[in-house]
């Protein structure tokens, strides 16, 4: 019997990519517009609740939300009943649904999910003036929060994301349940992880600061010594960095395995 990868033969296409696009377009249409919705209400949130009292928490929450849509992305490819079937029977190679799954996971979801609020971030101070709450908060984290921290904010949702996507191509029986389960638990320890240091940072520095008898500070004052002490130390982050990189590298290698073990 002649499998999948040797029908497709050693050749990359992109016409048989656009062919696996266009079977999976009527779950991607449907997941990319309410994902879109939700991204454009938190982005016009941001703009239209100036000076709400709770703007800075909810649009917290609202981003939130769109970073575990974003790392649950990955269900939209569990199918069932006759489509799994005709999924398994799409004359594409391991390499090509890899490139598909990663190209709209790594690419087409962030620009879906984030586009909209960035956008929003960016006009905010155009909108409002560079001395409103808001910016001067976001001001302040950005200039001091060190490089690692930015890039773990990035590498934390991929790693889950990648970690979902692994349970949807490799896992057999209950893949929904699976798959959560498993993400949770991976981007769980993660967070745990990051916490667990800042509030051991965030400790030090009133205990230190109590030792020395320092004056009481303000809110600002203290948000940007909390973060001026994390930029200090920045060897815990690249080692988070360097495990988040490797894990990231394995679950892709694990992903393509299971890519080319179901076309066999």
């Amino acid at each position: 019997m002649t499998t999948i990868n040797q029908q497709c033969g050693r050749s990359f296409s992109w016409e048989r990519v656009g062919m696996l696009y266009k079977f999976n377009s009527p779950w991607i249409r449907k997941q990319a517009s309410v994902y879109l919705l939700f991204s454009v209400i938190a982005a016009l949130f941001l703009l239209l609740a100036h000076n709400f009292s709770g703007q800075m928490v909810v649009y917290g929450i609202l981003t939130t939300v769109i970073s575990y849509m974003l790392i649950f992305s990955p269900l939209i490819f569990i199918k069932g009943g006759d489509s799994r079937m005709v999924e398994q029977m799409v004359p594409v190679s391991p390499l090509e649904k890899f490139i598909f799954y990663m190209s709209y996971l790594l690419v087409g979801m962030p620009l879906v999910c984030y586009a909209c609020p960035l956008i929003a971030e960016a006009v905010y101070p155009y909108l409002f003036g560079s001395n409103d709450e808001f910016v001067g908060y976001a001001d302040v984290a950005c200039l001091n929060i060190p490089s690692e921290f930015k890039v773990i904010n990035v590498m934390i949702p991929l790693a889950a994301m990648l970690s979902c996507l692994y349970c949807v191509l490799a896992v057999r029986t209950n893949r929904i349940v699976k798959a959560v389960i498993w993400t949770i638990g991976v981007q769980l320890v993660m967070t745990v992880a990051v916490t667990a240091y800042t509030v051991k940072e965030a400790f030090m520095l009133g205990y230190n600061a109590g030792l020395n008898g320092d004056e009481p500070m303000s809110k600002d004052e203290m948000v940007s010594t909390f973060l001026h002490s994390i930029a200090g130390d920045s060897v815990f982050f690249m080692v988070l960095v360097a495990l988040l990189v490797v894990y990231v590298v394995v679950m892709s290698c694990l992903s393509y395995r299971a890519l080319y073990r179901r076309n066999l």
